[in-house]
Parts: structure tokens; C-alpha cells; sequence
């Protein structure tokens, strides 16, 4: 059988994420294979400065802390947080500055994972939620840097 990694869903009704492994493909008797339609390595290098909540059942805690990214893909992101956050900690995300007097909108995320880099934790993200516009400009951006 191929899986790919867990993945998790906020579905309505349920009051903690679902967690699923995507079945690309199953064996004998009936081999069945999938394509993996994911847009995988589009993720770029970047670093943008954001503030940064912790979001729980819809509510904002605490005070913003700082945070950057590392790479940003389609509906993904690597970023390094300042702050208490483990895997599956929703937050809310506000780029820290404006292009051509467009200024960023919330973006909304789920933490999936971390995993250090020379003793850094870097928090890899599932974009939940994203201004079109917003993720225009990110996706522009990341076809320039291809």
C-alpha cells in the first residue's frame, strides 16, 4: 500500500482535527495506483516577517509573537516561531508589511510538524485559510523564484 505523511482536516462537528494518511495506491490482487495530483516541490525559499497567534476554538490568545518564514509553497509553509506551539496548534499569521500599498490580510494555519535545523525548530504549516488576492501574490512570487 503507498500513503503519503498524516494530514489533518477541521471538519464541522468534530471538535479536534481528523488525522488521515491519502492512499495513493493499494497491491495484489487488484493493483490500483493513484497519481499524487499535490503540487510538491514548489515549495520556495523566503523569508517574510510575520506576527503571530495561537488560535483556539475560534478565539485569538495572548499577544502576537514574532515569526519568518523559511519556504512557502501552494498551501504550505516553513517558518520559524518564537513562542509556545506543537503540532496541530492552529494561528493566525499577519505578514509584517505592505507591497504596492497592499497590505496582507490574516492568513489562518495549522502546525503539522517540527523539526530542527542546527538546534532551531522550524514548524512546517498547512494554510487553512487565505485572502485570494494574498495567495495570488505568493503564488506570483513563487513562479518568479522557479
Amino acid at each position: 500500500m503507498q500513503v503519503l505523511e498524516a494530514q489533518t482536516v477541521m471538519m464541522k462537528g468534530l471538535k479536534k482535527p481528523l488525522v488521515y494518511f491519502p492512499v495513493l495506491g493499494i497491491g495484489d490482487p487488484y493493483p490500483i495506483e493513484l497519481k499524487n495530483t499535490s503540487k510538491e516541490g514548489r515549495d520556495v525559499e523566503i523569508s517574510l516577517p510575520f506576527s503571530w497567534w495561537n488560535v483556539e476554538e475560534k478565539r485569538i490568545l495572548g499577544e502576537s509573537m514574532p515569526g519568518e518564514t523559511t519556504t512557502i509553497g501552494d498551501d504550505s509553509m516553513t517558518a520559524r516561531l518564537e513562542g509556545p506551539v506543537k503540532p496541530l496548534d492552529d494561528i493566525k499569521l499577519i505578514f509584517d508589511f505592505c507591497i504596492e500599498a497592499h497590505c496582507f490580510e490574516a492568513v489562518y494555519a495549522k502546525i503539522i510538524s517540527v523539526q530542527e535545523n542546527n538546534g532551531i525548530p522550524h514548524y512546517q504549516l498547512r494554510i487553512t485559510s487565505i485572502n485570494q488576492r494574498d495567495r495570488d501574490i505568493l503564488n506570483k512570487w513563487i513562479k518568479e523564484i522557479h
